[in-house]
This record gives C-alpha cells, sequence and structure tokens, in this order.
C-alpha cells in the first residue's frame, strides 16, 4: 500500500491517521480496518492473534463492525473464516447489505497481500479508537462541567472510573521474558540477603516486613509485606477496628507511613481511641474533659510524638477508587512509601458496579478493587470485615472462612485472612479477658506455615486494646507454625563483606512508654 496506507513493501507500518488533520471526522483508518479484516480472509487461523484485542466498536467504519460481528461469531463457533461462511453469517445477523455484501469481502481480501502483520494492523486499529474515546470522555466532561450539576469530586471521580476501563485496554501485556524475570528476582534476593546479614539477630527474628506488634502473630507472617491483602474477620464489637487502629499505631511509630481509612467514625472518635489506647483514660471521660492534670500531662506527651507520625485519617472516603487516589496523593506529598493502608472496614464500601448492584456484587467489586490497590500502592492492605451471624449458633464461636459476609470473594482475593474472637463477648461474666487470633489463611507461606495458628492475646479494657500473651515455650514457635531454618553459616561471611559493618534493625529510639 501507499504511504497514506497501511504498510510498505518492507513491511514497516505507517499510522495513516497520525496526521490526521481533518477536525471534521475523529481519529480512524479505513486501511487498517480493511487489512485487519483482509488478513482473516488470507488466512483464517490468523483471527486468534487478535479476536481478543479489538472490538466491534474499534472500527469506524459501520461495515467493518457489521463484518467484524460476524467473524466473532464464526470463531466462538470454532469455525473457518472463508468468504461463504462469512457472508452466510451476515446474512443470519441481518447486516448483508449494510456490510457490503461478496463483492466488498472480496474487495477488502483482495486489496491485503499478506496476512503477516495482522496484529500491527489491530493495533493501530485500537490505538485510534482508544483516541476517539479520549474525545469523547473529553467532550463529555466539559459539558458536565459547564452543567456545573455534580460536586468536581464526583466529576473526577466519575472520570477516573471511565480512564481506568480505557487503560487496562491500553495497556499491551505480552508477558514478562524469562531472562527479565530472573534478573528481577536474583535482585530481590541479592538485596533481602543483605538485610537478612545486617540484622542483629541478637534483638529477635528477622522480618521481611513491618511488625504488627503482636508478637506471636509477627513470628507467624514475618511481618506486613507489600501487596498483600490482609483481612480480620470479626462479629461486631469484639474489637477488630480496635486492633487494626493498634495495628496502625505501631507500625506509624516504627517510621511506616500509614493510611487509615475509617469509613465509620470520625476523627475526633479515632483521636480519642488512640489516646485511651496509650494513657488508659476513658474515651467517655476524654469526651467531657474529666481529667486530671496529671492525666493532662500525659496526653500531651502523646499529643507531642503522635504529631510526628507519618500517619493520615481519612473519614470522607466511600470507594477504593477514592482511598487509593488520596493515599498515593499523600505519600507523593511525604516523599514516603506506603506502609500499611486500613480500610475499615470493606462492607461499608461502595464501590458499585451500577446503581443496581447488590450487596454481593458490591463487595466482591470492593475486594478486588481492594487487592488491585495493595498491588498499585505496593504496601500492605489490612481491612476488618464483618462475619454473619452463623457463627453465634456453633460451639465454637472462632469465625470461619465460610462466615465471611456477603462475598465469598473476600476469601479468594485476600492473602492472608485473621480471625478474632473474645471469651468475655460471649460472656460477659467471664473474668478473664482472653482473646483469640486465628490464622484463617496464609498465601504464599512456605509449608502451609501460619494456617491454622490460633494466637492467644488479652484484651485490656482500660486501654482499649489488644496484649501479647506469652503462653509460649521460650524459643518454641506459635502452634501449628512450621520452624524457620536456623541462621545459615554464611551469615558472618556475608556481614565480613559489608563495608558498613552490621546495622541495627531499624528500631526507633526510644518510644516515651507508649504501648506500641
Amino acid at each position: 500500500m501507499t504511504s497514506n496506507g497501511v504498510y510498505h513493501h518492507d513491511g514497516d507500518l505507517e499510522d495513516s491517521y497520525a496526521d490526521h488533520e481533518d477536525r471534521s471526522t475523529p481519529p480512524h483508518s479505513d486501511q487498517a480496518e480493511q487489512a485487519v479484516l483482509g488478513s482473516i480472509l488470507k488466512n483464517p487461523y490468523a483471527v486468534r492473534e487478535v479476536v481478543d484485542i479489538i472490538e466491534p466498536r474499534d472500527f469506524y467504519s459501520g461495515r467493518h463492525q457489521a463484518i467484524w460481528k460476524a467473524v466473532q461469531a464464526l470463531e466462538a463457533d470454532d469455525t473457518p473464516v472463508d468468504y461463504h461462511l462469512l457472508a452466510d453469517k451476515l446474512h443470519q445477523q441481518g447486516t448483508y447489505d449494510a456490510a457490503g455484501g461478496l463483492m466488498y469481502l472480496s474487495e477488502i481480501g483482495l486489496s491485503t497481500p499478506t496476512s503477516a502483520f495482522i496484529a500491527h494492523y489491530a493495533r493501530i486499529v485500537l490505538r485510534a479508537s482508544l483516541m476517539r474515546r479520549l474525545i469523547s470522555l473529553s467532550q463529555g466532561l466539559a459539558e458536565a462541567a459547564w452543567l456545573d450539576r455534580k460536586t468536581p469530586e464526583e466529576l473526577m471521580v466519575e472520570m477516573e472510573k471511565r480512564m481506568a476501563k480505557l487503560n487496562l485496554r491500553a495497556i499491551e501485556d505480552e508477558g514478562v521474558p524469562i531472562d527479565q524475570a530472573t534478573d528481577v528476582v536474583m535482585q530481590s534476593l541479592v538485596e533481602q540477603r543483605q538485610a537478612y546479614a545486617e540484622h542483629d539477630h541478637s534483638k529477635g527474628q528477622y522480618m521481611a516486613g513491618y511488625k504488627s506488634g503482636l508478637v506471636d502473630l509477627d513470628d507467624t507472617l514475618l511481618g506486613f509485606k507489600p501487596g498483600d491483602l490482609i483481612y480480620l474477620a470479626a462479629r461486631t464489637s469484639v474489637g477488630k477496628s480496635v486492633l487494626a487502629q493498634q495495628i496502625a499505631m505501631h507500625v506509624a511509630n516504627h517510621q511506616g507511613a500509614v493510611y487509615y481509612a475509617s469509613l465509620e467514625m470520625s476523627v475526633a472518635k479515632l483521636m480519642h481511641r488512640a489516646i485511651t489506647m496509650a494513657t488508659g483514660i476513658p474515651r467517655h471521660e476524654l469526651a467531657r474533659g474529666n481529667i486530671s492534670d496529671a492525666d493532662y500531662i500525659a496526653v500531651q506527651r502523646f499529643a507531642d510524638r503522635h504529631r510526628q507520625l507519618k500517619m493520615r485519617w481519612d473519614t470522607t472516603s466511600r470507594t477504593v477508587e477514592q482511598i487509593q487516589r488520596r493515599a498515593a496523593r499523600w505519600a507523593d506529598q511525604i516523599g514516603e512509601p506506603l506502609a500499611l493502608v486500613i480500610v475499615d472496614y470493606v462492607q461499608l464500601l461502595r464501590d458499585q458496579a451500577s446503581v443496581r448492584s447488590n450487596r454481593y456484587e458490591n463487595v466482591s467489586l470492593a475486594s478486588h478493587n481492594l487487592k488491585d490497590m495493595a498491588e498499585k500502592l505496593g504496601c500492605t492492605v489490612f481491612a476488618p470485615a464483618q462475619v454473619s451471624r452463623e457463627v453465634l449458633k456453633r460451639k465454637s464461636k472462632m469465625p470461619d472462612l465460610s462466615d465471611l459476609r456477603e462475598s465469598g470473594d473476600l476469601e479468594q482475593d485476600a492473602d492472608i485472612v485473621l480471625a478474632l474472637d473474645r471469651d468475655d463477648y460471649h460472656d460477659h461474666t467471664v473474668a478473664d479477658h482472653r482473646a483469640t487470633l486465628g490464622v484463617l489463611k496464609a498465601r504464599d507461606l512456605a509449608n502451609d506455615r501460619g494456617r491454622g495458628t490460633m494466637i492467644n492475646l488479652i484484651w485490656l479494657p482500660q486501654y482499649e486494646r489488644y496484649g501479647n500473651l506469652d503462653k509460649q515455650t521460650p524459643g518454641q514457635p506459635p502452634n501449628n507454625v512450621v520452624p524457620l531454618r536456623p541462621r545459615p553459616i554464611l551469615h558472618d561471611d556475608l556481614q565480613a563483606q559489608l563495608t558498613d559493618g552490621p546495622g541495627d534493625d531499624g528500631e526507633p529510639p526510644d518510644d516515651g512508654g507508649l504501648p506500641w
């Protein structure tokens, strides 16, 4: 074809609409569209290369859209594409005349000398289609802004959702070459090996991620790692939000950047709970100002330390998209990578697929988005989740995976599922405030390490937080946890090679007596 067509004789492609000057018609390439269809008529098997790349509406020409629908129908029936079968399918769909009939099919077939470049033609068609949709989105946004019937944030959220759908189609994932994948893993292993060698093992076990502050949980999971989605399942009022905030405060006090999105509490209530955790002053006394001079000094001491934390409260976001956008923006502002995002709690999210979405669909979509957010932000996402009342009918009140409310996708999407239960929740006469944190699921931990572990905690009513209950034999791992290998001999060799010498384990200086 010529320079304003699809390819030259040497096979180099040329985007025929790249220098598009006619503003009366949107970007498109008739030649590329014809070449895609002609390639399939030349070689019926060529359709397999592009059937998942382009859709009927990606074609600008109405007749090309009709032909592609017929091609897709034949491919779905596992029927080879030729002139007569394609013409017959067009007849069945009632678009034979609109598509130009056999004469037009013959024309595009004869004008395409080879099917070798069909994938390139398809990308030209897709690119033009994406450009047209960007124009349409921009025009729609401009019109909505002129009408001024929605808030700027509502318009931006809506625009981001539509842009995200376009972006999924624009990104071409052709897989990762094995040499590139090997290089990435080996580089990561070198970094982890050096970090392990630098760690002072006299100060405890090396963690691959941030500590939660719950000793047995950290020994089980080896810390919270980037990209992990963790659900904490429990009944209402057991204290799952308290535990989430307690973990958030611990990570923040150990130099991690924490974004905390609460969908049910105000900032004032969150702060009062944080003060109670640190000082033991009851929240209801804080709310009415009934505190002594000594207590006020303790609160001031807490406030001075708290102001220095890399922590952000968010009580207005209602969708994962909002949380992700705001968390990413805040991380950019402080110039720090996120360590942890708390979303309290998952069933309150409103990531509706449509206005007619039911609760199951809503929770499923929210769960998928939370996992996607963990990977995109490169941090741990920790989300409390409600469980059904069915758990109360059993002798054992510890929640199970089947008790997660509204959606089985919570279990599927999560890397780790924890369950929390307290004896005094079910029997108020119980004087012993013991609690149990169960590991229901622990994906990617070697030998199912951690799954089925029951971690003993103690509920501290005065402080409204949980404490470690040390019932383990010194030096022994928690119940049902596969022990880690002893430190290898090469540890000393590695340390000797480090020019800076052995470092510390990243622990901050004295925390002023705070429990975390």
